[in-house]
């Protein structure tokens, strides 16, 4: 009875999430079928003096933080900060802050370079877009 009870719940359970053992491989799944998502995009004005900063990493948990931030500083041989912001994240900060895009850019290279691929540049407004500079 235990084992016929744990089927059952296999069976709901991947029912629920939307898991199939079998897929019959015709072209029965019509686009109405499918969730859709739509991305806001936020219209980002930039200015032409920061301060900019190179951000590596961003938490909600302090002691990640501050261990990613060990890390890279030892890995990238410079100044890593973290930054706690009022919207309750825990940013990770590489170098100081940069008056003009230009500087900003061109650590940003050298951290890619590093390792950090999702290093993204920000101001106070939030991230700025590569392709907006």
């Amino acid at each position: 009875m235990k084992n016929l009870l744990n089927t059952f719940l296999y069976i709901i359970i991947f029912s629920l999430s939307g898991f199939s053992i079998y897929s019959c491989g015709c072209d029965c799944y019509e686009d109405e079928n499918l969730i859709k998502v739509d991305t806001v995009h936020k219209q980002i004005t930039i200015s032409d003096t920061g301060p900019f900063v190179v951000q590596i990493g961003a938490f909600l948990n302090k002691d990640n933080a501050y261990n990613f931030a060990t890390i890279a500083r030892s890995k990238l041989n410079t100044t890593v900060v973290v930054r706690y912001l009022s919207d309750g994240i825990y940013r990770v900060i590489v170098g100081d802050n940069f008056d003009n895009i230009k500087q900003a850019e061109e650590l940003l290279d050298i951290v890619k370079k590093g390792g950090y691929l999702d290093a993204i540049i920000r101001d106070n407004a939030g991230p700025v877009r590569k392709s907006d500079y």
